[in-house]
C-alpha cells in the first residue's frame, strides 16, 4: 500500500512539474548585440533581449499587420509602431530596460541591456 502511495505522489509531482514547464514562456537566452529589433507576424520581439553600448539608437521595425508598442516599463517611453513602420529610441545611460507591447503584454516582452561605451 505504501509503495502505491509513493508512486502516485511521484506521478502527481511529475505531472505538476510538466504543467508548470509548459506554461512558462520561452527562455530569454543570451542577449544579442544588435541595434535592430523586429516585430514579425507572430506576436514577439526578435530578438527579445539585446545588448548595446550607451549612446546607441535602437530601432524597432513592425513587420506585422497589426500595430504594436514599445513601452518601457519604467514609463520613460511609449512608442506606437504601425504596420510597416519603425520607431527608434536612443539609450544614453547604462542599465537594464525591460519593455512590452501594451496591446499584447502576455506575449510581447523584451529587454535592452545598455553597457558603458
Amino acid at each position: 500500500m505504501r509503495r502505491g502511495l509513493r508512486r502516485r505522489t511521484l506521478l502527481l509531482g511529475l505531472g505538476a512539474l510538466v504543467v508548470v514547464a509548459c506554461q512558462a514562456g520561452p527562455p530569454a537566452g543570451a542577449p544579442v548585440e544588435t541595434d535592430r529589433v523586429l516585430m514579425p507576424p507572430s506576436y514577439r520581439f526578435d530578438p527579445p533581449v539585446i545588448r548595446v553600448r550607451a549612446g546607441t539608437t535602437v530601432t524597432w521595425e513592425n513587420r506585422d499587420h497589426f500595430p504594436h508598442t514599445v513601452t518601457l516599463l519604467d514609463g520613460s517611453a511609449d512608442l506606437v509602431v504601425q504596420p510597416g513602420q519603425s520607431a527608434s529610441l536612443t539609450f544614453d545611460r547604462p542599465g537594464d530596460y525591460p519593455y512590452t507591447c501594451r496591446f499584447h503584454r502576455q506575449a510581447m516582452n523584451g529587454r535592452v541591456i545598455v553597457v558603458s561605451r
